[in-house]
């Protein structure tokens, strides 16, 4: 938060978001059934990570920003945790039963299934209020929101290279006219799939803020061929309106200067679309394999379906209003987060006979509307409409590109949000994502002349240059690795009976290269004879307390859990993880952040870049 002049908070804010992501979304990540959620032991595991990150990072805040706390947004976001957390620990047992046939629904939850929820409702608020103060006080700046979106955008598309490999024999099956099946992609569920490829269409036109460039133009193409396959019909009628909007207001930003050539590219660009459907009609009617097979699959599965009722969605919602309407208390607060979703499942499975689960509204609104009741949808309209206020406040400063460009993608989102679960600020990685990317740098454009000052005084910031010896440096990179090999070493003393042959091997040969690692660094540091040895002991006769503490915490954790809870993969993962976080933990609270000189040096390299990068006026 602050002003962001300390690299490790910086990173520690990512990890929090992150890690707390994925604890909402609660899926098995390691298992076949990724929609059954994770074993309880990886539930606390994550949640006891996230909190030591979360302490990490105020600490570290408070510290080096002298961050304050925002009265007015504390208090917002404690009030809306707290109704919340209310509302699911005042969660009684539903029971439905259908007039027609008698069926009868039940669905209750037990004390522990209350505390997991209220746990990440907890968490949850606590990521959000430091990633609306972080954004707010001019923490993230719009350069470092374009690195995240081109590593989403990288990684979006490796997966997708990735997919065509796996799910060759179904793509070419639509071409060849044997298709059988969904598509279902490297993602569990298509449309899933689906909504993060649209994402990436959007990250690539926010990367495009200054001017057009071809390369993301194709990026986004090749997102909007992935996007057909999954049979995803919303995301595959945003990603067509988006890409020609964006393309039209392209071609006038290149040539609004001269009328004739204007009219003529733009001429030239619908001619373009009409001859290429004429043609693909065509070929398709004179029924050449590749064409006539694609259109069928094209026909079946995207067009010949029953829009009517938006392929089953307006029974959703009536089911949602004849759920909340049933208690006035449920309509104006809602069911609760995860409660309000389990019990609509049961609800929806009674009173449908559809034969499968709906685990989601399938509309963002309705999905608020469930969770929250008015006062939540009251409160969700309310933030939307700070976006406004951003645009307007562009356009005032006349950043009419950059106010076209993420309107296109905040209603885009919108619009894609009717027939799915996608919201802003919703405790997911989507969510969270888009609000990062897409929302939150227009909303903070009303604050324009209190990010000026922040920017001018860190322009004005005197920023010492710091020597370090090559010891110095050691010291900080070994008492990392000795967190690192207490970490890896505890999972394997403490669970080495339960392991299978594969997680041994990993975890040896983990612990031998960051043995072999503590053993090397100072030579790599260019320490010699003397200074080799005390840069590789100094910090572990400096940190025996704190080694010798973390090792008995570590033993009966792992007794503790082994006692009572069933360990998998991941589990493994965020035990180590919590291991370290511990360890360097109890580190920072014993000798403070200033007995490592390398981070204060970290800290003023990085503050300078940033002078750097702030000299920008944004959007320019």
């Amino acid at each position: 938060m602050g002003k962001l002049r300390f690299t490790l908070t910086y990173l520690l804010f990512w990890f929090a978001i992150i890690f707390s992501c994925l604890l909402a979304e609660n899926f098995s990540l390691f298992a076949s059934d990724h929609m059954g959620g994770m074993e309880i032991g990886s539930l606390y595991l994550l949640s006891f990570f996230v909190i030591l990150l979360l302490v990490f990072y105020y600490i570290l805040e408070r510290k080096h920003n002298g961050i304050k706390i925002d009265t007015v947004l504390l208090c917002a976001i404690a009030t809306f945790g707290l109704v919340s957390i209310l509302t699911v620990c005042f969660q009684g047992t539903r029971t439905f039963t259908d007039g027609i046939d008698g069926a009868v629904g039940t669905i209750s939850f037990s004390p522990e299934v209350k505390f997991q929820y209220v746990l990440q409702i907890i968490i949850w608020c606590a990521v959000l209020y430091g990633t609306l103060y972080a954004i707010t006080r001019y923490s993230i700046s719009r350069k470092w929101l374009k690195w995240l979106a081109l590593v989403y955008i990288v990684g979006l598309a490796g997966c997708a290279i990735v997919d065509i490999f796996l799910e060759s024999n179904k793509i070419i099956g639509v071409f060849a006219g044997n298709y059988q099946g969904d598509i279902t992609f490297i993602i569990y569920n298509s449309n899933v799939w689906a909504h993060l490829l649209l994402i990436g269409i959007f990250s690539c036109i926010v990367l495009c803020l200054k001017r057009f460039k071809p390369y993301y133009y194709a990026a986004m193409a090749f997102f909007f061929f992935m996007i057909i396959f999954t049979s995803c019909t919303t995301a595959i009628f945003v990603s067509i309106t988006v890409m020609v909007a964006y393309t039209v207001f392209e071609i006038i930003a290149v040539f609004y200067k001269n009328r004739k050539k204007l009219v003529t590219y733009l001429a030239a660009y619908i001619g373009g679309l009409i001859v290429f459907s004429a043609v693909f009609a065509l070929m398709v009617i004179v029924n050449v394999d590749i064409f006539a097979n694609f259109w069928d699959f094209v026909f079946k599965e995207i067009l010949n379906k029953d829009y009517s009722t938006l392929t089953s969605r307006t029974g959703i919602w009536a089911s949602v209003f004849g759920l909340l309407s049933k208690n006035p208390i449920d309509f104006i607060f809602g069911l609760g987060y995860k409660t309000g979703n389990a019990i609509f499942t049961e609800y929806f499975m009674t009173y449908r006979d559809t034969g499968f689960a709906i685990r989601s509204t399938h509309n963002g609104f309705m999905e608020v509307f469930l969770r929250h009741g008015l006062l939540g949808v009251l409160a969700y309209l309310t933030l939307l409409s700070t976006f406004v206020f951003g645009l307007v406040r562009l356009i005032k400063i006349k950043q009419y590109r950059v106010a076209y460009l993420y309107s296109l993608c905040f209603f885009g989102i919108l619009v894609h949000g009717m027939a799915e679960s996608t919201t802003f600020f919703t405790p997911n990685i989507g969510g969270m994502y888009a609000t990062l990317i897409f929302f939150l740098p227009v909303a903070k454009e009303a604050k324009y002349n209190r990010l000026k000052l922040l920017n001018k005084d860190l322009q004005e910031r005197d920023i010492p240059t710091n020597k370090l010896s090559n010891s110095e440096i050691c010291y900080c990179l070994v008492s990392l690795l000795v967190g690192l090999v207490l970490a890896v070493a505890s999972v394997f003393l403490c669970m080495g009976n339960t392991f299978t042959t594969p997680e041994l091997v990993i975890y040896i040969c983990l612990l031998s290269v960051l043995v072999l690692a503590l053993f090397i660094s100072p030579a790599l540091s260019g320490a010699r004879n003397k200074a080799y040895w005390s840069a590789l002991f100094r910090p572990i006769a400096n940190k025996i307390v704190m080694i010798v503490v973390t090792i008995v915490l570590a033993v009966i954790s792992a007794i503790i859990l082994q006692t009572f809870f069933a360990f998998d993969i991941f589990s493994r993962i965020m035990f180590s993880l919590s291991v370290f976080a511990i360890f360097s933990l109890g580190s920072l609270l014993a000798y403070g952040i200033k007995a490592c000189p390398v981070v204060d040096e970290m800290n003023n390299r990085f503050t300078r870049l940033l002078q750097k990068v702030s000299s920008e006026v944004p959007y320019e």
